[in-house]
């Protein structure tokens, strides 16, 4: 395949590892020795942006598809979006040029996400 797609958040590990054996922890998907400083920063973008989508995806679609979904969510307790670098809760910010756009009190969107780049199959 060319480009790459990465899973971000919450992950039970690899495959070969046997379904007795998993834990659900945050998957690190860098593969360049980076700096925590750039790693967070990196992780609060994909959080934001995730959040941004999740939040346009509750304004346009139906709430007989979306609440489901969201009362699912709540039932499992699972945290919304974070990482191994940055802390569940709430909130998050967007930093579009020089400004920073901070949603402090907003809700995540849900624990997981997969990012693509030039991905074809």
């Amino acid at each position: 395949h060319e480009g790459h797609m990465a899973q971000f958040s919450l992950t039970q590990g690899a495959q070969h590892i046997p379904a007795h054996a998993k834990q659900l922890s945050y998957g690190v998907s860098y593969i360049k020795n980076l700096t925590d400083g750039i790693k967070i920063e990196h992780d609060e973008d994909v959080i934001g942006i995730s959040a941004i989508l999740w939040n346009l995806i509750l304004s346009t679609m139906p709430m007989e598809i979306t609440q489901p979904i969201i009362e699912e969510l709540a039932n499992t307790s699972v945290p919304h979006m974070a990482s191994k670098w940055v802390q569940p809760g709430k909130g998050y910010h967007l930093k579009m040029g020089n400004l920073q756009y901070i949603f402090g009190g907003a809700s995540r969107s849900p624990p997981e996400v997969y990012l693509t780049w030039g991905y074809s199959v």
